[in-house]
């Protein structure tokens, strides 16, 4: 969709539903261009198993500081305070 709120709103839906799937959507999420689209993609993210923790890493380090912010309170919500190894 050219309309970056949809597609935020469709990879925030989508993620949220959980899976393995999910990993994959959130991971192309992360790849948008805009800024807003990023943002959703980490907010569908709703659990602090492995794969989740690794896209919030890789988050860290995106050019948008909004971005690297939602990220890092993430990672705070599932207790993680410390930069991955």
């Amino acid at each position: 969709n050219d309309d970056p709120s949809v597609r935020g709103q469709i990879i925030y839906d989508l993620a949220k539903r959980g899976g393995e799937e999910s990993y994959r959507i959130i991971a192309d999420g992360l790849k948008d261009e805009e800024m807003g689209v990023r943002v959703s993609a980490l907010n569908g993210i709703t659990a602090g198993d492995k794969q989740s923790i690794k896209l919030l890493h890789q988050a860290l380090n995106d050019s948008d500081a909004t971005v690297r912010s939602v990220a890092q309170e993430k990672l705070k919500e599932f207790g993680i305070t410390e930069p991955e190894n």
